[in-house]
């Protein structure tokens, strides 16, 4: 008896994690490398399907990122006739099939003694805008015909020495190697003209992404079993971090985020957090779940040069590692998102 149980604790569950990739963002020009007809949903689906039968055949928690509202009706069916139970949530826009992500744990093994579905960013008391009182603009000035003149006369010369402009521009960006440019282009995409702290609070408050946690109690075990060999339940979550590429603090807020509400729910009890975290091992968010902090000099941690910014947002989101509860097991996939036939 003490050798058998102890032997079930080591295995208590398999848990897979995978982004099927939406049909409607799967398309030729993403991804090249692939036929065109390959990367059509009717064609992938059973494709999909079969490997989450392999997965099933061997009792796996599954957990789903980018489960669009296409596929989800005869993913749930899916689960169903193989006597599963299965959990989705959707809240993307409509270019993505609305895609969300879903979360499946067989019937025969464990029983679903908890489950939360949250909007990640909902984690957090947000500062609130300023209330600007409404100013009351001043009264136009009546039209003149001095200020038509004036009006006139720079718009004709505005016309007239605009393609000098144009070819000054043009010959700097051959000097200096369109570097001018591309810094332009950068600032303007990134709207520097905005504190990067605010930038990233702001975009990362707005992200509708949804995680769903679930408590696991296993079948064959009973609380007095419990008490000796450790708990008998499993906290498993999943998750799709917000692909915020232009802004990449953004992505490691979300992770802190997560991992804070996944500890919060888990109470102790053994954790498991899937997901997509859009983040490769030595970006920010990985060092971030690894060490707990950032460090200054990783550049590629954030979009710009100011990373203390960002490690002060990720060091207040999450706080001091060594008050992380020590029965946490963390099976963090960093994907890279490319879908091979």
């Amino acid at each position: 008896g003490e050798e058998r149980r102890s032997s079930r604790r080591e295995g208590m569950a398999r848990v897979v994690s995978w982004n099927i990739l939406a049909p409607e963002l799967s398309n030729p020009k993403t991804f090249p490398e692939n036929k065109p007809e390959d990367c059509e949903g009717e064609k992938r689906f059973p494709l999909v399907l079969k490997q989450l039968e392999k997965d099933v055949l061997r009792g796996s928690v599954i957990c789903l990122q980018e489960v669009s509202i296409t596929w989800v009706g005869k993913i749930h069916a899916f689960f169903a006739n193989h006597n599963y139970h299965y959990i989705n949530t959707l809240y993307g826009s409509k270019f993505s099939g609305y895609m969300g992500v879903g979360l499946a744990f067989p019937r025969s093994k464990f029983r679903l003694v908890d489950c939360e579905i949250t909007r990640i960013a909902d984690n957090k008391p947000w500062p609130r805008p300023p209330r600007n009182p409404p100013q009351e603009s001043a009264p136009a000035p009546p039209p003149s015909t001095l200020s038509d003149v004036k009006s006139y006369v720079s718009g004709y010369f505005r016309n007239v020495l605009d393609p000098f402009f144009v070819a000054g521009r043009k010959l700097s960006a051959v000097l200096t190697g369109g570097a001018e440019e591309e810094e332009a282009e950068k600032t303007k995409s990134l709207r520097q003209d905005e504190p990067l702290g605010k930038l990233v609070a702001d975009t990362a408050m707005k992200r509708w992404n949804q995680a769903i946690l679930v408590r696991l109690g296993q079948r064959d075990a009973d609380e007095a079993e419990a008490g000796d060999h450790g708990p008998a339940h499993l906290c498993v979550a999943t998750y799709h971090v917000p692909c915020t590429v232009s802004l990449k603090p953004v992505m490691t807020v979300h992770t802190a985020l997560l991992l804070q509400k996944a500890q919060k729910f888990a109470r102790g009890d053994p954790l498991v957090v899937c997901g997509d975290f859009n983040a490769l091992p030595g970006s920010g968010a990985y060092q971030l779940v690894t060490t707990g902090k950032i460090e200054e000099g990783m550049f590629h941690a954030c979009c710009v040069a100011s990373v203390p910014i960002c490690h002060r947002i990720c060091k207040t989101l999450i706080g001091n590692p060594k008050h992380w509860d020590t029965h946490i097991f963390l099976f963090l996939f960093f994907l890279a998102s490319r879908w091979k036939t």
